[in-house]
């Protein structure tokens, strides 16, 4: 039998485990330092009070008991890659295959104090401290709840274009501004994509600052080239790199993605395949991730019965930015779309890979609107005992 272990149970890892579980030549190891599983792309949605945390999380024991694999909750601190084991805690796990499918993280650029005053939207424990301090400041605040989001990328713009439809919902008024260095939001998407989601976020009052530089992040304030925006809550979605298991590798992108060779295997280990977005070779996307995870599961199999493998090979089926409103913008197999249909397409492949029958009803009923309000929440923002900014690291 041999040992497989996917450090990682994001969409490439999930993938992976699904597409192997039934082989019984394979022993699968799912690794993640979670004990549950979290949907990525829903995140903007959490942390901006739409959903409740609960909808897009699934128990990593639960995952692994109905697709017959271990599971380890603990961060995979060491791997060894001679004697072919990966070191959590006290365990020495050993693989035959090994998949490193650990996501990305935010990054401050080497400006490390930015995490004491801002949040970020990279992980459930962040989204809902967001939501907690945004349905707080609702409650106590008489004046517009003032927010920073620093970085104009898919999280920014979608996380603002959400908050300001929960909070108007909620008869709440909000100062919300998107400060993005580079010339335009969303950079590298085509201007024709830019334009309308510029045009569609101004419209609903929020506050584009291109060209912008944050040089500072203090308590409740960002400090900016020529002025210090005052903020109640700032988001900091200015850029992604690697996990701290990449520097076990020693080719890496810039941001600290793992370089691959033509086969998603780390240059020079025969045996360790590099999934999703921990990889370089793509743009970071659900699609993507899903087809490393095709190909890896595959890949494995041809190895493991001493076959060659094919080069990996992905294809962009493109990209909807979900804005709040009902309407989403983006490219889907080239094809412009614009409206409720890429609103609709974004939140029914969401609840297609979305884990967990009970997860998947309630999505779908918040967006077909027989929710009243948000799903998985109550009504009414609810106070907190406390006016202290809290931050999870």
């Amino acid at each position: 039998m041999k040992n497989i272990v996917i450090i990682g149970a994001g969409f490439s890892g999930q993938g992976i485990v699904q597409k192997l579980y039934r082989d019984r030549r394979f022993r699968i190891t799912l690794i993640d330092k979670n004990p549950y599983i979290s949907y990525k792309p829903l995140y903007p949605d959490v942390a901006s009070g739409r959903l409740s945390a609960n909808v897009i999380e699934y128990p990593l024991e639960e995952y692994a008991r109905r697709y017959s694999c271990d599971a380890i909750v603990g961060e995979a601190k060491h791997i060894d890659f001679e004697q072919k084991k990966v070191i959590v805690g006290t365990m020495n796990v050993p693989y035959d295959f090994l998949v490193i499918a650990t996501g990305v993280e935010a990054s401050f650029y080497g400006q490390n104090h930015f995490r004491e005053n801002a949040y970020t939207i990279d992980s459930s424990e962040q989204c809902r401290a967001v939501q907690e301090r945004l349905r707080y400041l609702m409650s106590i605040k008489k004046e517009p709840v003032s927010i920073s989001i620093i970085g104009g990328g898919y999280t920014g713009i979608e996380f603002a274009s959400h908050v300001r439809h929960y909070c108007e919902n909620h008869k709440k008024q909000t100062n919300i501004r998107i400060i993005e260095q580079q010339k335009t939001i969303l950079n590298g998407l085509p201007e024709t994509i830019t334009k309308r989601v510029t045009n569609y976020i101004t419209s609903c009052g929020i506050q584009i600052l291109t060209g912008t530089q944050v040089l500072d992040i203090k308590s409740g304030m960002a400090v900016l080239e020529n002025k210090q925006l005052a903020s109640d809550i700032i988001i900091w979605t200015a850029g992604m790199q690697g996990t701290n298991i990449s520097g076990r590798f020693k080719q890496l992108a810039p941001n600290g993605r793992i370089k691959i060779d033509a086969t998603a295997r780390a240059n020079g280990l025969d045996s360790v395949f590099i999934a999703g977005d921990a990889s370089d070779k793509y743009r970071m996307s659900v699609p993507f991730a899903k087809q490393y995870a095709v190909y890896i599961a595959a890949a494995i199999k041809r190895l493991s019965y001493g076959k060659p493998i094919r080069p990996f090979c992905a294809k962009d089926y493109g990209y909807v930015v979900a804005l709040a409103g009902g309407r989403g913008v983006g490219q889907l197999n080239g094809i412009a779309v614009d409206g409720l249909f890429g609103y609709l397409f974004h939140y029914f492949m969401c609840v297609l890979s979305l884990q967990g029958w009970r997860n998947k009803g309630k999505l779908i009923r918040f967006v077909l609107g027989w929710s009243p309000h948000d799903a998985g929440l109550p009504t009414e923002p609810c106070a907190n005992n406390s006016d202290e900014m809290s931050i999870h690291k």
